[in-house]
Formats: C-alpha cells, sequence, structure tokens
C-alpha cells in the first residue's frame, strides 16, 4: 500500500506541468568510536552506520487546491501522501508522511528536545514521553499519526483546527476498523495552545487513549508544555488498569549563549496479580539539557537524567538508573559526544560522532 501511494504521487508531480516541485534530501551517518563499560574483563567495541538515507519531493497547483507529498527511504522504503483543500477551513489529506507524523502535540519534549542529534545517535534519547498506539507506545504526550490513512484538517473558527484520522493499518469488519479513528481538538490562542486527543484502538484490548496537552512559548524562546495520557480500559484487561502518565517539559534562553531544557515524567500502573495481590509500579524520568554558545557554528549541551522504578510489591527494591551525555553541535551538521549511562549495576560509556546533511 506504501508504495502504491508513493508511486502515484511521484508520478501526479513529475507528469503535471501545473505543479511547482520542491526535492529535498537527507543522509544521517554515525560513528561510534569506542564503547564498552566497566565490568572487570570486558570488551570494547567499535562500529558505523547510515542511520537514514532519503529523498523528498513536494509539490502543488498553482491555486494551491491539490497538492501530493512522496519520499524514497533506503530503510523504511516507500511512503507519500496526497492533498486536496477546496477551502480554507478543510483539508483532506490521504496516505502516509513517512513516520514524521501529523497533528503531534509533544513540545520540546520527545524529538525537539535533542533535535537533530538524537539522528545521529550522539544524544541519548528517551521515548517514553513519546505516545502513539501505532508505534505500541504510551508517553504523556501525543506523538501523531505517521502511518497510512484517511486524515481532515477542519477550521470551524479561528484558532480552532478539528482534526480527524481513519489509520488504515486494520482491514476486516467496518466496526473494528472505524475504532481506530483518532479525533483532536485543537485550540490555539496567543501563545498559548491546548488540545485533547482520543486516539482508538482496533484492537478488543483497550477503549482507546486520551491525551490532554498544554503548550505555551513565547517569541524569546521561553516555552512549557504539559501532557497527560489515559488508556481506557474496558472488559478485556480488568487484570491490568493501564497507565495514567504525566508529563511536563520547559525550555528557556537566559541570554543569548545560554539556554536550559528540562522534562519529567510520572507514570502509574496497577496489575492485579494472582496470590500476590495488587500491585502499583510507579516509574519517574527527569532530564535536564543546559547549553552554550560557544561562537556562531558551535553550541554544547550537557545531558543529565535519570530514571527511578518503585514497585509496592513486597520484597521489591527500587530501581535507578542515570545517564551523562555532553556532546557539541557545529552547524547543527556535525555532532560529537561521550556518552555515560547505567543499566542495573552495569555502566557503560562510549564516544559517538555523527553527520546530519541536508540538502
Amino acid at each position: 500500500m506504501k508504495k502504491i501511494i508513493a508511486i502515484m504521487v511521484v508520478f501526479a508531480l513529475l507528469t503535471t506541468a501545473a505543479f511547482a516541485i520542491d526535492v529535498r534530501g537527507q543522509v544521517v551517518t554515525g560513528v561510534t568510536v569506542i564503547a564498552g563499560d566497566l565490568e572487570e574483563d570486558s570488551d570494547m567495541f567499535a562500529g558505523a552506520s547510515i542511520n537514514r538515507l532519503r529523498i523528498t519531493a513536494s509539490g502543488e497547483t498553482e491555486d494551491g487546491k491539490f497538492g501530493g507529498w512522496a519520499r524514497v527511504d533506503y530503510f523504511e522504503g516507500f511512503s507519500g501522501y496526497t492533498w486536496w483543500q477546496p477551502i480554507d477551513e478543510f483539508k483532506l489529506i490521504i496516505g502516509s508522511n513517512g513516520g514524521d507524523c501529523f497533528f503531534y502535540k509533544d513540545g520540546v519534549t520527545t524529538w525537539g528536545f535533542h533535535e537533530h542529534a538524537n539522528n545521529t545517535g550522539v544524544a541519548i534519547e528517551k521515548w517514553a514521553f513519546w505516545g502513539t498506539r501505532a508505534y505500541g507506545n504510551l508517553g504523556p504526550f501525543f506523538g501523531g499519526f505517521g502511518t497510512n490513512g484517511v486524515m481532515m484538517e477542519i477550521k470551524p473558527i479561528d484558532g480552532l483546527d478539528v482534526n480527524l484520522i481513519i489509520p488504515f493499518d486494520y482491514e476486516g469488519h467496518a466496526g473494528n476498523f472505524y475504532r481506530g479513528t483518532i479525533a483532536q481538538f485543537d485550540y490555539t490562542y496567543d501563545t498559548h495552545n491546548f488540545a485533547l486527543t482520543y486516539e482508538g484502538n482496533y484492537t478488543d484490548r483497550t477503549n482507546g487513549t486520551l491525551y490532554v496537552y498544554y503548550g505555551f512559548e513565547t517569541e524569546e524562546g521561553f516555552g512549557i508544555d504539559v501532557g497527560l495520557a489515559y488508556e481506557l480500559e474496558n472488559e478485556n484487561n480488568k487484570g491490568a488498569n493501564d497507565p495514567i502518565m504525566f508529563g511536563i517539559g520547559f525550555s528557556n534562553m537566559f541570554s543569548d549563549d545560554f539556554g536550559l531544557k528540562a522534562r519529567a515524567l510520572g507514570a502509574i500502573k496497577t496489575f492485579d496479580i494472582p496470590i500476590v495481590g495488587e500491585v502499583t509500579i510507579t516509574n519517574i524520568i527527569v532530564d535536564v539539557l543546559p547549553s552554550y554558545v560557544i561562537n556562531s557554528n558551535i553550541t554544547a549541551f550537557i545531558g543529565l537524567g535519570c530514571e527511578v522504578g518503585l514497585s509496592s510489591a513486597e520484597g521489591s527494591e527500587a530501581t535507578f538508573d542515570w545517564t551523562f551525555n555532553p556532546y557539541i553541535s557545529v552547524g547543527g551538521n556535525f555532532f560529537a559526544g561521550i556518552q555515560v549511562f547505567s543499566d542495573g549495576d552495569v555502566i557503560n560509556w562510549s564516544v559517538p560522532i555523527g553527520l546530519n546533511i541536508r540538502f
């Protein structure tokens, strides 16, 4: 299905003279110069990889009513979508944007925390903040929709967007097909953004997930993101009350040179375990990322984080892991850093570098 849609989009863009076409590319490479752990007699290793290799084309008609987007990715294959916007208040989109996701509500808390340092592998990312059932993950911030589907953008009044999505992931009985529908009410007033998103689930395991989001951002670089996710249970998952997850993000440029990002997550899940009884598990994640502009081309970052796990089960012990991840960015294209992080009782380390080239 992805290949068919992408080929149709490319054909339309190349054969329709009325389209203004924009073609772009991206290549991301990463090298682990050396890595290992602090265990006795442990080995060291090194490696290299091409993390991303893609060409993207987009275009629209002169009147701006029809358009398309297509991508060829060496690792992810073909993706594409077409769109029709007969009036300013309505837009129809069919297809996929290759996993970049439509209608996400996460501010600086997910990809925006480390940005392009994520792609090279130089930054240590924690995807627990990112929520979307399409990728089997539940986080406090709605990560958007990135697989194939039918999408509608409706703008009934100034500031309000009503976004509807019907995924293509499931084929079968119509009732099950439409159970995966995603509905989002997204309202922006001045520098404030409020969003309520319901993400359906076409399996019988849950009745979907509800996301609540508030974001605030100024032109001076100060921003706050607050997210809450709650998975709605049904009769098929009475044994495990699905989690409530809460997240908060913060970003600010205190001066022209010094900035700070921070984020925190809390997740609570309760299980009914035979003989043992009810057990509650709590996970807490905290990350901070101060940055300093050395000159017009080089910026230094220091990533610090920790993760705590707690369980109410008798005899259980709390878990604690941490990360230390300083790195530099040169022009947003070259990244180099150090990663030191714990995994239980083992302390791991590595020296990664990477290039992120867009053209």
